[in-house]
């Protein structure tokens, strides 16, 4: 259902006033055909990953890469996906301001963290959260630094922009912490 309604949403956005409708980040709403990716729900580009659980610097899951640039394997880079991720969406925001599109733009930016496979770089866990005893729960708060940095990047371009002022960011999870 939620595939369906991320489709229609897209969809509606892209006949009405949002021409620029992107998606970057985890999909995870099928891909059992080219009907059911990303750019064929509707957004006009994709910048992410079809599946869930996908390792955040390799960016593979079952054996395979699950990293694509619209319907093309995207360059491999082995950074960790939630910079992947932000360096896209700051890509997407300078490119629609350069282009001084006057209509709206719908960024759908999911991001990965926190999600399963506990990882992230040890900066953001060694040293900040070593007061933590718990080496999973020093890693999930690393994980939600990065995140938090990475949504903080994203925020500054609007701002650097002078888009901020007239954007409507919305966040919200697919799931809570691992238990």
């Amino acid at each position: 259902l939620l595939g369906y309604w991320f489709g229609l949403a897209s969809r509606q956005a892209e006949r009405s006033s949002y021409p620029e409708s992107h998606m970057i980040g985890k999909w995870h709403l099928g891909f059992y055909s080219w009907r059911h990716v990303p750019t064929a729900r509707g957004f006009a580009s994709f910048f992410g990953m079809y599946g869930g659980a996908e390792d955040y610097y390799a960016h593979t899951s079952g054996g395979g890469v699950d990293y694509r640039n619209d319907t093309r394997p995207a360059a491999k880079d082995d950074a960790y996906s939630a910079f992947t991720f932000s360096r896209e969406a700051e890509r997407v925001v300078r490119r629609y301001k350069a282009d001084k599109v006057a209509r709206p733009l719908f960024l759908y930016l999911a991001f990965q963290n926190v999600h399963a496979p506990q990882e992230v770089p040890a900066s953001y866990y060694d040293k900040p959260y070593a007061h933590i005893g718990n080496r999973n729960r020093r890693k999930f708060a690393g994980m939600v630094s990065c995140l938090d940095e990475a949504i903080g990047n994203v925020t500054e371009v609007f701002k650097e922009l002078g888009l901020w002022d007239d954007t409507l960011m919305v966040f919200t999870t697919d799931n809570g912490g691992p238990v």
